[in-house]
This record gives C-alpha cells, structure tokens and sequence, in this order.
C-alpha cells in the first residue's frame, strides 16, 4: 500500500501473512523503499528496509528458560525482524 517513488525514498506498507511453524497469522510490515542506481550501470533498483516484531506464543511456540551450570538463561516470547532487501531487475 503506498506508492513508491523513482527518485527519493518512500514509506511503504505490505500486508501478508508470517507462517511460522505452520501457524499463519496475517502481518503488516511498514518499510522504507529507497531507489538507487546499480553502481556498473544506469538501471535503477529499489532497496527496502524495515523491522517488525512477533509473538512467538502467537505461533504455538513455547519458550522456556533453561539452566546452564550456574546460570539461567532467559528468552523473551517477542522474535525481532529486521530486513534489508535489494530488489534489481535481470
């Protein structure tokens, strides 16, 4: 959702569906798209940058924390994403 522009950056929405341990839960990632030229030519190809977060519980998956000879270790239920994808054409 949104457009995206040739020449400066644009923010942008895409809706879709994370399917994680065959859960799927619909998403929407808010993102940055960035034109820029491919540095051994003038084609144009558009860089995309974002970061979004979900529950790993939302998905069926239990995280426990677990003990290691005198230490616990904990693990939080929120699983970072943090992307950066450069989309060319060939």
């Amino acid at each position: 959702r949104g457009k995206i522009s040739v020449s400066q950056p644009s923010d942008v929405e895409v809706r879709g569906n994370w399917v994680i341990h065959g859960v799927s839960r619909p998403a929407l990632l808010k993102m940055q798209a960035t034109p820029e030229k491919a540095p051994d030519s003038d084609r144009l190809r558009m860089r995309l940058k974002g970061k979004t977060q979900f529950s790993l519980k939302d998905h069926g998956i239990v995280v426990k924390s677990a003990k290691i000879v005198f230490a616990t270790i904990s693990v939080e239920d929120q699983a970072n994403v943090v992307f950066d994808l450069l989309l060319e054409k060939r």
